[in-house]
């Protein structure tokens, strides 16, 4: 067989397969082309090389998928890489690995640092605040780091079911009847449940019938024995009273603004010789009346505000 060779520089137009002009070497300015079947398949344009495409816009432009065995590297960082498996992707920087995708029979998953390295993961809003950040080394997560005007929603099939924003936690903000609302403990799965459709409270009961429905002991604040003149405070529930040695006389707060708080007020002493005095807030009443209540030897009363005054709702006495 004769072969046709050159020596030096040697100038000719495309070369053709003998017989077939669809394959062929396009050679053109700046430019040649491997054609198979008439289509153009490996363009060099300049410094530029195309693959499926005549107009490569990159130093390599792939116009069409890619296939290959596993690894996709950065020049000259081998800890740096996209690596495929069957089924399986990995990406690491710095031999950190950031991300892994897997899919698997059992349990498909997308893990953040496999590498159980000191690694934050921040997603940032259109305005640069940091919208959720998670602090690996600290084992914190934020959502909205500090920012304001921010809102967090969390949405359930029904719609809002937790909105966090300037004015707090809001759970239900759509109003759904069947977003319900419940706290579990270890024994306990509606430890504290808000009924979404009824408008009811439960503590410990998943059915509450009431406003406040408590199927479990109840707890109220009660102070030591009071055995000098005092005022009653926003904390106090019971207050117990011994008035043995001198009288004594328990002011209520002002009744406006807390309509509906209960005071009782135990006395503890059997004395006769002393008085164990109720006295309103200023000018407000006690039963319709600016005279003081009065409580003898080891009685009791129970008070509450209507927002003007005070009523008695309870009374003991020997």
């Amino acid at each position: 067989m004769a072969y046709k060779y050159s020596v030096g520089k040697r100038d000719f137009g495309d070369i053709e397969y003998e017989g077939d002009v669809d394959t062929q070497i396009d050679f053109e300015s700046d430019f040649i082309a491997l054609t198979t079947g008439g289509t153009k398949v490996l363009i060099v344009s300049g410094s530029k090389v195309g693959i499926g495409t005549s107009t490569p816009s990159y130093e390599l432009d792939v116009a069409g998928d890619i296939g290959l065995s596993e690894y996709i590297y950065h020049k000259g960082d081998d800890d740096t890489f996209i690596r495929f498996r069957d089924d399986d992707i990995t990406i690491k920087a710095g031999n950190v690995s950031f991300i892994k995708i897997t899919e698997d029979d059992s349990q498909d998953k997308i893990s953040f640092n496999e590498g159980r390295t000191d690694l934050d993961f921040i997603v940032r809003s259109p305005n640069e605040s940091l919208a959720v950040y998670l602090n690996a080394g600290n084992e914190v997560f934020h959502i909205n780091h500090g920012e304001s005007n921010f809102k967090t929603k969390i949405h359930s099939l029904n719609g809002e079911a937790l909105t966090v924003n300037d004015d707090g936690a809001i759970f239900n903000e759509d109003g759904a009847a069947a977003n319900d609302f419940r706290v579990e403990t270890d024994s306990d799965t509606h430890m504290l449940f808000v009924d979404g459709g009824n408008n009811t409270v439960g503590v410990a009961t998943s059915a509450p019938t009431s406003g406040l429905h408590v199927d479990s002991s109840c707890g109220y604040a009660i102070t030591g024995a009071k055995s000098s003149d005092y005022t009653a405070t926003a904390s106090d529930h019971t207050i117990l009273v011994n008035a043995a040695n001198a009288s004594v006389t328990i002011t209520l707060p002002t009744a406006v603004g807390i309509p509906g708080r209960l005071y009782i007020i135990k006395r503890l002493d059997a004395a006769v010789q002393t008085v164990v005095s109720i006295a309103a807030n200023g000018s407000e009443e006690i039963e319709a009346s600016t005279d003081d209540a009065i409580l003898g030897p080891m009685g009791s009363l129970v008070l509450q505000s209507d927002n003007s005054g005070w009523w008695i709702v309870g009374q003991y006495s020997l």
